[in-house]
């Protein structure tokens, strides 16, 4: 088992490998800005999985780290599944399902998994509106320096 989670973790390095390691240009980007742009969205991604993990781990909700490792993936394939509308609920749903398989409680893991769902929105939030808060303050202060010149 522990070599299906290694595997399934470096399941994301095979396709880079492939194209950072292939003789052509993939599209406009160079080895060198692909690299980075997967290294930025590979590390974004191990953070908020590892952070989830954390989250129910330390919500003492399962007893065991690898349960929480279970949990994350669970929500990995949910949110993997195209054209099914709201996933968090889903989600939620079938983690509160798998707690009676699991012989867990069932109310401290369906708060965990709404945090769970929460806190994710909320990063998505922030990866989309820090950004544009930062280039909207940049904007309007080049405005202002130049209207004043």
């Amino acid at each position: 088992m522990k070599l299906a989670t290694i595997l399934v973790i470096l399941l994301p390095v095979i396709p880079a490998l492939f194209f950072l390691n292939s003789g052509r240009k993939e599209g406009s980007f160079s080895k060198q800005q692909l690299a980075g742009v997967f290294f930025i969205h590979l590390f974004r991604s191990a953070s908020a999985l590892t952070l989830d993990m954390l989250i129910i781990f330390c919500a003492s909700s399962l007893y065991s780290f690898y349960l929480s490792f279970e949990i994350v993936a669970l929500r990995l394939f949910i949110t993997r599944i195209p054209f099914l509308p709201s996933k968090d609920l889903v989600f939620v749903w079938l983690g509160i399902s798998a707690a009676k398989v699991l012989n867990v409680p069932q109310a401290g893991l369906a708060t965990v998994l709404m945090i769970m769902t929460s806190l994710q929105q909320i990063l998505d939030y922030l990866l989309i509106g820090l950004p544009w808060l930062v280039e909207y303050i940049w904007q309007t202060r080049l405005g202002k320096k130049k209207n004043e010149g």
